[in-house]
């Protein structure tokens, strides 16, 4: 399938969940009628969190992202930053964080649910799920 490209702009924390279900709108796996609900919910909170990651800690209000979906196999995410770049090494080694603190939370919680990177500069950040993997016995769809 070929990969979509979106201009994420005018981001900030009041419009975050408007972007973010549009965002949602365009991946054709979620079109299906029998689509799984569990993996919708971890693309989503993925989106989300890296979103955020970009107007918190960046300060930024646009982001470019790149969508590829294989066929009820793969879907990879990836997040373009224009900002100086995230400190992103150090958060990934992170123990799990207290669930009572405010934030802190985010890059962890992707780390548990995709294989998740950055680039060297921290500009571009990558989240890859294995649709079998994740979906596995929360199915309720025909994969």
């Amino acid at each position: 399938m070929p990969i979509k490209k979106i201009q994420v702009r005018q981001l900030n924390v009041k419009t975050l969940a408007q972007t973010v279900n549009e965002i949602m709108q365009e991946f054709e796996m979620f079109k299906v009628k029998d689509s799984s609900e569990f993996l919708f919910f971890n693309v989503k909170l993925v989106i989300w969190e890296l979103l955020s990651n970009v107007i918190q800690h960046e300060g930024q209000d646009k982001a470019d992202l790149e969508i590829e979906e294989e066929a009820f196999e793969r879907i990879s995410i990836k997040i373009h930053s224009f900002a100086g770049g995230f400190n992103w090494e150090s958060y990934r080694k992170m123990e799990c964080p207290d669930v009572s603190n405010e934030g802190g939370r985010g890059l962890y919680l992707i780390q548990q649910l995709c294989e998740f990177s950055f680039d060297d500069a921290g500009k571009r950040a990558t989240a890859v799920f294995n649709v079998k993997e994740v979906v596995g016995a929360h199915a309720s769809c025909p994969y």
